[in-house]
């Protein structure tokens, strides 16, 4: 039988979509990730927001930003956490950007 290479693309937030594909199951062969975790304000789009309704997080953004931030820090501990249960298995492959993200990301020690 020969397999056949597939990449499939999704679209979504990262801390809303990969708790549910590990609780699914899932198990991929490689996971990437290329977040702006350093900026929590400008850099990080918390959960909940993508596609149609981000133009909702750049209004709370601007008008709300201490509520912007709370929300993207809660979303990147739940992102963090999927990462490292992703990562127990699947083969992680961390870009220099994630090496780098990461090191924000290791605020929340509760993952590790």
């Amino acid at each position: 039988m020969v397999e056949k290479a597939l990449a499939i693309g999704v679209l979504g937030n990262c801390a809303d979509i990969l708790p549910k594909l590990i609780k699914d199951g899932f198990k991929p062969d490689v996971v990437t990730d290329q977040t702006s975790a350093h900026d929590e304000l400008n850099g990080y789009v918390p959960s909940g927001f993508y596609g149609d309704n981000l133009k909702e997080a750049f209004v709370l953004r601007k008008n709300k930003p201490r509520d912007y931030i709370k929300k993207a820090m809660q979303s990147m501990k739940v992102h963090c956490k999927a990462l490292l249960d992703l990562s127990k298995m699947v083969l992680l492959f961390l870009t220099m950007e994630i090496i780098y993200v990461g090191r924000h990301l290791s605020r929340f020690e509760e993952c590790f």
